[in-house]
């Protein structure tokens, strides 16, 4: 036979063999199908206060599931437990890290993520870079894991610590059973800002790993029809969709400010993964699993405190620190030979101990490849590090004193002359993969390196900061300058709502009237916290903290709460009463949040229409088409949705029109000057106008005198607040107005 012909035959006994489960299939069972899921995996898989599974995962394997036309059921367990009840058939399906040794014992869908591990350690403690340091240590490890799969095989000298989770394997070291902790890094890091455990991360993270989902060899029949269903959901765009639900959450680093998306051509790309031939997934599941194996291994081999000489052989130069030549890197040997962030610090110190100190232009940058996150996840870590390559490469080209590599894709250098004057477009511009048509965008962190006496950990974490004000500002690059400092209140604030300290929080009241019968019609409820050190913290302060941190959840599930046990106290003349609440953003894009007002109505036995959720006008241009499902569903509840602070966005006609609202509310900007300035009050006419015209009712903020109250009746406002009326409250004062309040005396000005 020749080669063609052999050629040609095989590629089609393969695609016989790879598309006749989807044709030749036999009809599937209707049986409900068993997911299992880890109690405490955050954020992609954890078990909610109810007892229910949440997290990316969940809803993945939920949809797989329903759109196979099969119902899920769901349990949750240790990992060890998970992995026990799928070996003896309890579950049929559990999501995990695709292994060598767990593929001989189980089979797998295609990959759908990416995962690698670190090493957390307390604060301080040294020679810890890599994991080719755990040498020697007692090392915290999940049983069953990944790690601990690998730990077993692998010839470290370790100790091995066995735990029942990943915040056992991490809380292992501040009790002091364990010197190091190894869990995957985003969870581990997730769970160290959950907890506020001492530790932190050391060295770059390593292993990189495919995550599938896992069945018993024998059950063959549910591996295929899973994998059609996995294969329709990917095609169909639902993966996306799920994603972007759960993305900001994913990241560590995000997680609790901005978080991030991906991009649009990152999800077309995936929809194109998605509806890819069977041979193509087939084959690049098999040499990007055989490729990972490959790469654990070849990360262990003792390579470092070596120089790369012409004939790329590893020459033991005695230094602790070394340079790479000036020459291209590729990626195998990158991570072995790119100094990591401790190495650079030896090196920085040294070369500014040497320098001349009449030279007063010393910098010392960060730079992190953006969407270096959003690639790795999308397009494997393969894809991600052929960016560090790039970037590297780049660096290496200029003429930097010390330069090294964080992980995570942020570089650091150090430069004699102003670093942006050596080549800002080189630097800068963004670093583009063609053959992957992929690509990243840099921002940078800029700090000045004093001529005088200096801290160097301190000048690169001010560096740190000045790149953190770059992301969230959303510049390409910033210098540090002493306005960015931390408030050490701000800490302190943060770690209060993070322990649940937050005895002080409370809610104020404060009356809306209808502007034509005069009566009390509503109230907005206000957050007001009273911190025992710091006395009245203002919710202008604390709440733009927590929101940066993803803890606002606690002030809008303490202040519903506390307005659900009071609208089920009422008395029945005050049961027509609505209350206004203010939420975040992070508050109503959480997937959980409609079943969550749920259990608040079904606890207290209050009816939906009694909230008003208030969210800001500005708030709508995140993540617009999440908050829109959000509001839809809360509305369909009963619940009324307000615009709040209407005017100081950009796109006001827009939101109305597009999103689910009830009303408007003019924010007191524009009330409190409309007695003196034209413009103001004209803003004022034409949004009650516009309003009324789709059906809206509006409702004036900051009134604060007669004339003014007079001024929004002749604009045909339906509703006010403001000091005119009363000022915000305690449940005390409060009662105490319903009770003598006059409706005559504020609806008839002088």
């Amino acid at each position: 036979m020749r080669p063609s012909t052999l050629f040609l035959f095989c590629v089609g006994a393969f695609f016989a063999l790879t598309l006749f489960p989807i044709f030749g299939k036999a009809e599937e069972p209707s049986a409900p199908v068993v997911i299992g899921f880890d109690r405490n995996y955050a954020p992609f898989e954890w078990q909610d206060e109810t007892g229910q599974p949440r997290g990316f995962f969940v809803d993945l394997g939920r949809a797989v599931v329903e759109n196979g036309g099969r119902e899920a059921q769901y349990v949750t367990d240790t990992w060890p437990g998970l992995v026990g009840r799928l070996e003896q058939g309890d579950i049929d399906i559990l999501p995990m890290l695709v292994s060598k040794s767990r593929a001989e014992r189980f089979q797998f869908s295609r990959p759908f993520y990416y995962l690698t591990h670190s090493l957390f350690a307390a604060p301080g403690l040294q020679g810890l870079t890599d994991i080719r340091d755990i040498a020697g240590h007692v090392v915290a490890v999940e049983k069953r894991s990944y790690a601990h799969d690998l730990l077993l095989e692998s010839d470290f000298s370790v100790t091995i610590f066995e735990t029942e989770g990943t915040l056992e394997a991490l809380e292992a070291v501040p009790d002091g059973h364990a010197d190091v902790a190894m869990v995957t890094s985003a969870v581990g890091m997730f769970l160290l800002a959950k907890y506020e455990l001492d530790l932190k991360s050391y060295g770059t993270p390593f292993w990189p790993v495919d995550y599938a989902f896992a069945m018993r060899k024998d059950r063959h029949d549910l591996a295929q029809w899973f994998n059609l269903a996995f294969s329709e959901t990917l095609s169909e765009g639902h993966y996306n969709k799920i994603y972007l639900n759960w993305g900001s959450y994913l990241d560590p680093s995000t997680a609790w400010s901005n978080g991030s998306r991906i991009s649009d051509q990152m999800a077309f790309t995936a929809f194109l993964i998605g509806a890819a031939l069977a041979f193509v997934i087939g084959a690049f599941f098999w040499r990007h699993q055989h490729n990972s194996f490959r790469q654990a291994a070849d990360f262990v081999v003792p390579q470092r405190g070596g120089e790369i000489d012409g004939a790329d052989k590893i020459t033991d130069t005695g230094e602790a620190t070394v340079k790479p030549r000036l020459r291209e890197l590729d990626g195998a040997k990158f991570t072995s030979n790119f100094p990591l962030r401790p190495e650079f610090l030896i090196e920085a110190e040294r070369a500014l101990a040497n320098r001349d100190h009449s030279e007063d232009c010393w910098e010392l940058a960060l730079l992190k490849l953006v969407d270096y996150e959003d690639v790795s996840r999308l397009h494997g870590g393969k894809v991600a590090e052929h960016l560090v390559y790039k970037l590297a490469n780049r660096l290496l080209a200029g003429s930097f004193k010390a330069y090294g590599y964080y992980g995570r894709g942020i570089f650091s250098v150090l430069s004699d002359r102003p670093i942006l004057r050596l080549g800002r477009q080189a630097l800068l511009d963004p670093v583009d993969l063609d053959e992957h048509d992929v690509g990243s965008s840099i921002q940078c962190g800029l700090n000045i390196v004093p001529a005088a006496s200096f801290n160097l950990d301190e000048i690169v974490q001010q560096a740190e900061t000045a790149l953190a004000q770059s992301l969230v500002r959303r510049r390409t690059w910033l210098m540090y300058h002493a306005d960015m400092a931390p408030d050490p209140m701000d800490a302190k604030i943060v770690r209060a709502f993070r322990r649940d300290e937050i005895e002080g929080l409370r809610a104020v009241y404060q009356p809306q009237i209808d502007l034509k019968s005069g009566c009390i019609i509503g109230l907005e409820a206000l957050a007001r916290w009273d911190h025992p050190e710091f006395g009245s913290v203002p919710p202008a302060k604390f709440i733009p903290l927590l929101e940066q941190a993803g803890l606002s959840y606690r002030v809008a599930d303490k202040m519903l709460s506390e307005i659900c046990a009071m609208i089920a106290s009422m008395p029945p003349r005050w049961a027509h009463l609505t209350i206004s609440i203010n939420f975040s953003v992070q508050d109503l894009s959480d997937p959980d949040t409609p079943s969550k007002f749920s259990r608040y109505f079904a606890r207290y036995g209050i009816k939906p229409e009694k909230i008003v959720a208030e969210l800001t006008e500005t708030a709508f241009a995140t993540d617009p088409e999440i908050l829109k499902t959000a509001l839809t569903l809360l509305q369909k509840k009963g619940m009324r949705i307000s615009i709040d602070d209407f005017g100081t966005g950009f796109s006001s006609l827009s939101y109305l029109s597009s999103f689910p609202a009830d009303e408007v509310k003019i924010d007191r900007h524009f009330v409190s000057r409309m007695l003196d300035s034209q413009k103001d009050r004209a803003i004022i006419h034409s949004t009650v106008k516009l309003a009324h015209d789709l059906g809206l009712l509006v409702v004036a903020e900051g009134a604060e005198d007669e004339a003014t109250l007079a001024a929004l009746i002749e604009e045909g406002c339906d509703r006010v607040q403001g000091y005119v009326i009363a000022k915000p409250m305690s449940r005390q004062g409060l009662d105490v107005f319903l009770e003598t309040y006059q409706p005559a005396a504020v609806h008839h000005p002088s």
